[in-house]
């Protein structure tokens, strides 16, 4: 319908910088940056209303770091620490 629904960076074919994506509503659905095609960095994401719903740290497109979780009242439903194993 000619709505931009995506806004991300390429460099030489490969996802690299910031990214955002819209629902078809127009609020935005999630925000991050991708470094060498993976996820890196914090993301968010949001609710259908627009109000932050997860916030996850990533690194080399695996979450770790810290995870806070929203109830849409904007209360905090969880917020801790991930560590993959390496």
């Amino acid at each position: 319908n000619g709505e931009l629904r995506s806004r991300a960076t390429w460099r030489d074919g490969v996802l690299d910088g910031p990214a955002c994506e819209w629902r078809e509503n127009g609020t935005k659905e999630s925000e991050g940056a991708y470094s060498a095609g993976k996820r890196e960095g914090t993301w968010t994401s949001f609710s259908p209303s627009g109000s932050k719903s997860l916030e996850a740290s990533f690194h080399a497109d695996q979450m770790e770091g810290t995870l806070t979780r929203w109830y849409e009242t904007g209360a905090i439903l969880f917020m801790g620490s991930i560590l993959w194993p390496m």
